[in-house]
């Protein structure tokens, strides 16, 4: 989905208290300053999002060491993992193609995954994710995204295709300036 920034911050406000961290690089902080990020990705909606994840707690999380006060963060239970997502429109097929990394992919946004199953790392045993406290985390998330945001509405060669990725109500206000959008020829419907 692709919010505006004061759209990611109203989120963040209404997810609080969570701890977020960068999982994409070896890191001296525990925690990450995702809004900042997500700043800097809006100003050319070009560079990357950082991965990190969105916990509830830091008890699903490790720190391996891997120099001094140098550390790589992985998770051992469910956390909320977030990416850079990015989207391709196929001219051959004619269909939307969600998270394809190639040349000609537009930026739009974080992807925000988490599962529905986990594997023990101890007990190798599955279990589901139903009462995890971080699967609340990610209730709340999706229920305030349903809200806040819509299926994205694309013009395609004249008609109306609405695309599953989530578009934030206030990013209608400048999505004709994505660049990449202009450079590939399309379109979002104006609400």
């Amino acid at each position: 989905m692709l919010l505006d920034l004061s759209e990611m911050e109203e989120l963040i406000q209404h997810l609080q208290p969570f701890h977020c961290l960068d999982t994409s690089r070896v890191v001296s902080s525990f925690s990450h300053d995702f809004l900042e990020d997500y700043k800097n990705y809006l100003e050319t909606l070009k560079d990357p999002i950082k991965s990190c994840v969105w916990t509830t707690s830091l008890d699903p999380l490790y720190a391996m060491k891997v120099g001094e006060e140098k550390y790589l963060i992985k998770s051992l239970m469910p956390t909320i993992q977030i990416q850079a997502h990015q989207f391709f429109y196929s001219d051959l097929d004619k269909k939307f193609h969600p998270m394809v990394l190639s040349k000609d992919s537009i930026s739009w946004g974080v992807q925000f995954s988490y599962p529905q199953l986990y594997q023990d790392p101890k007990t190798q045993a599955f279990h589901k994710c139903t009462d995890l406290q971080n699967t609340h985390l990610f209730l709340k998330l999706s229920k305030w995204l349903r809200v806040y945001s819509c299926p994205t509405p694309f013009m395609v060669e004249g008609r109306k295709v609405n695309v599953p990725i989530r578009i934030g109500k206030k990013v209608f206000l400048w999505i004709k300036d994505h660049p990449q959008m202009r450079q590939r020829g399309l379109e979002v419907c104006q609400l």
